[in-house]
């Protein structure tokens, strides 16, 4: 599915978070990290922090939902893109942080759980990393 030209980004990320899972229980942390990281290894995939604030109106993941909420998953992602270049100065200690509040802004937000999976299995915590991707899987 991820080499496929055509596989739309959401379908990538959520091949890209099952595979992350089924490496973590295969104790393979490390592979589940590259997983998370994208294609080009330098950060999370750059289809994780997607900008909602920026789709039109009319765009079917924002079709049915009201202004607030569209507000509160904008300020999810720009809590997830400070999270990123946190992780990108290796500074994961402030990415955990920024990612709580992207959870806190818009709890069960896929980008959100997915950037909290990325920053559990940096520090190392892969049983609490493999619980939150199993989480959003169940309640996808």
């Amino acid at each position: 599915l991820l080499a496929l030209p055509r596989a739309s980004p959401d379908r990538c990320q959520a091949a890209r978070t099952y595979c992350a899972e089924a490496l973590c229980a295969l104790s393979r942390s490390g592979e589940a990290l590259q997983m998370l990281r994208g294609p080009d290894g330098d950060g999370l995939s750059p289809d994780i922090a997607v900008d909602l604030a920026t789709r039109a109106p009319d765009a079917p993941d924002s079709a049915h939902m009201s202004l607030d909420r569209i507000g509160a998953r904008a300020r999810a992602v720009l809590h997830i893109n400070l999270a990123n270049v946190h992780i990108l100065q290796n500074n994961l200690d402030a990415a955990q942080a920024c990612v709580q509040q992207a959870l806190s802004t818009a709890p069960g937000m896929p980008q959100a759980v997915r950037s909290w999976a990325y920053v559990l299995l940096r520090k190392g915590h892969t049983r609490q990393a493999v619980a939150a991707l199993q989480e959003l899987r169940t309640s996808a």
